[in-house]
């Protein structure tokens, strides 16, 4: 989706959560302490939401296509439910008028404001770990079996007894609704010191080989997957 242009929102529908921004902002100088979320609910309830307003309460880490709006600072999960879940669709709808792709970080949980984000999602995609327990206890959630699952396996180890071949098995999904994310103890660290957008940019350019090499292309061909089960070319 960046290699193509396409304009990409990410809204983090959580509260007091900045670590997505502090993992991709890298050593950037991003101010985090003003719109976001927060500020799209105060200026709902007195004017239209419009491209400039939208543009304004987001940042964009990347300096590319990629814009965030990041998570509410309300600090009670109950006040947070009760401002926000009323008026999500409105502001997702919103975004979605000016982005070809709008992702949106929902969390764990089945808070009302949840909900009703996968309630409207066109697909879902279930970051889980390689762990066959898990993954077949969370697929098997009844809000799951409504809608179209995409199943991305963080940490992944390809000599591991349930690979890509096993799960897709036992799960019963089909490839084209599994993809991977590789284990890397490089990418891992890079993400704990806010690096992880230096580090991905470098190995996107290795080859076939050096060390970054299968990482990427594995999430490549993960992103992939995930354009083409929402249809994205035919639009």
């Amino acid at each position: 989706a960046i290699a193509k242009k396409y304009p990409i929102s990410i809204v983090q529908s959580g509260f007091r959560s900045l670590d997505l921004l502090t993992k991709i902002a890298g050593n950037q100088k991003v101010d985090f302490s003003e719109g976001g979320l927060d500020a799209l609910v105060r200026i709902i309830k007195s004017e239209h939401i419009s491209n400039e307003i939208i543009d304004s309460c987001m940042v964009s880490p990347y300096n590319r296509n990629i814009s965030v709006l990041k998570a509410s600072t309300h600090n009670n999960q109950e006040m947070f439910d009760t401002s926000v879940s009323a008026v999500m669709k409105y502001i997702i709808n919103s975004i979605n008028l000016y982005y070809n792709l709008v992702f949106v970080d929902v969390g764990s949980g089945t808070w009302d404001a949840t909900m009703n984000i996968l309630d409207e999602a066109d697909i879902i995609v279930v970051n889980i770990n390689q762990n066959l327990q898990v993954i077949e206890s969370t697929l098997k959630q009844p809000w799951l079996q409504k809608k179209k699952v995409f199943c991305l396996i963080g940490m992944y180890e390809t000599n591991s007894q349930y690979n890509m071949t096993y799960l897709k098995k036992r799960i019963k999904l089909s490839e084209k609704r599994i993809g991977v994310i590789p284990y890397a103890l490089t990418f891992r660290d890079a993400c704990s010191n806010g690096t992880a957008n230096q580090l991905f940019m470098k190995w996107d350019k290795q080859s076939r080989g050096e060390e970054g090499y299968y990482f990427t292309t594995q999430v490549e061909e993960s992103a992939k997957k995930i354009l083409d089960f929402i249809s994205l070319e035919g639009r």
